[in-house]
């Protein structure tokens, strides 16, 4: 596997609440309609400065620096800051716009990132986000984080997005990849999604050792369409690796790559980032895969906003499986 391809797939918890880190390593829906949270925007309003005109304050997207918001505390302890992680710059996100600056100074790849990402989500849906931060990464080992998200509350119903800008810059398109590999996540982890606060002796969906998934949320769907051969043999505590998913993804073709083999999440994800950038299916598998989110409006209209934003299909660069 080549190192672009290691740098952009592998994501691991650095917190009980963090869901989704990309690290050098290796590489990174069936049934029902999806939830409310995929298919409606949320249209409320709120008593922030609209006037700038890049604004869209009902259907998000737009960048307006004079926005704020007070639930959000702008310090590194508050984005999760580490040994590893060290925020550089970090912007509310308001009504699904692009906010004032809250810590740090203005970062123009970052304001880059947000217009990449806003061209491919729809508006609504970045009303998930409360802030949108850039940081650099140190590990060891030569990994090299890509980005993250984490559940900013503790109902999880607003997200952090942080972006490595430095690997931005370095790799536009691996980076586009990624970030809508995590906003994935996000999506599929609001609280229409899944219930953090139930017992997991109770839970009689997929359990994921952060809560109980609704009965028709995504990924609850997609575990009961591609992994009823793995879900009683699976750990829900353990950490997302590529060498977690090695054996999974030796005998299964419908992965793309170990990492994608780790957990249900990070497989849909995975398989979502490359349907949307229309990377060709390596295998029938993974194509059956491609036709489960293409039957959903709510999810293949991301891949008609890539397209029509003039994002052209991307190589496939996974590891192939089976």
């Amino acid at each position: 596997m080549s190192d672009a391809v290691t740098r952009a797939r592998v994501r691991r918890r650095i917190a009980p609440v963090v869901f989704s880190l990309l690290v050098i390593a290796g590489c990174s829906a069936t049934a029902v309609e999806t939830t409310t949270s995929i298919e409606a925007a949320d249209t409320t309003t709120t008593t922030a400065d609209t006037s700038a005109t890049t604004l869209a304050p009902l259907t998000g997207g737009g960048v307006d620096l004079s926005l704020t918001r007070d639930d959000v505390d702008c310090t590194p302890e508050d984005f999760g800051d580490d040994e590893i992680v060290h925020t550089t710059t970090a912007h509310y996100v308001v009504e699904g716009n692009l906010g004032a600056v809250c810590f740090g100074e203005e970062d123009e790849t970052l304001i880059e990132a947000w217009e990449v990402l806003s061209d491919i989500v729809p508006g609504g849906q970045l009303h998930d986000l409360a802030v949108f931060t850039a940081f650099e990464s140190w590990e060891d080992g030569g990994d090299v984080t890509l980005a993250f998200v984490s559940p900013y509350d503790i109902d999880g119903s607003v997200f952090q997005m942080s972006v490595n800008t430095t690997e931005s810059e370095a790799d536009p398109a691996e980076s586009r990849l990624t970030m809508l590999h995590e906003f994935a996540h996000v999506f599929t982890l609001t609280v229409t999604e899944i219930d953090r606060f139930e017992d997991e002796e109770a839970c009689e969906t997929y359990w994921n050792g952060d809560g109980c998934f609704y009965e028709d949320s995504v990924i609850n769907l997609w575990v009961d369409s591609f992994w009823t051969d793995y879900i009683d043999d699976f750990d829900p505590y353990a950490s997302p690796t590529v060498e977690s998913g090695e054996g999974r993804c030796s005998i299964d073709a419908g992965f793309l790559g170990p990492y994608a083999a780790s957990t249900p999440e990070e497989d849909f994800a995975e398989t979502f980032s490359a349907y949307v950038f229309r990377i060709p299916a390596p295998s029938d598998e993974v194509q059956a895969r491609y036709d489960w989110i293409s039957e959903r409006p709510g999810l293949a209209e991301f891949r008609d906003l890539a397209a029509a934003a003039g994002y052209e299909p991307q190589e496939n660069t996974f590891d192939v499986c089976g």
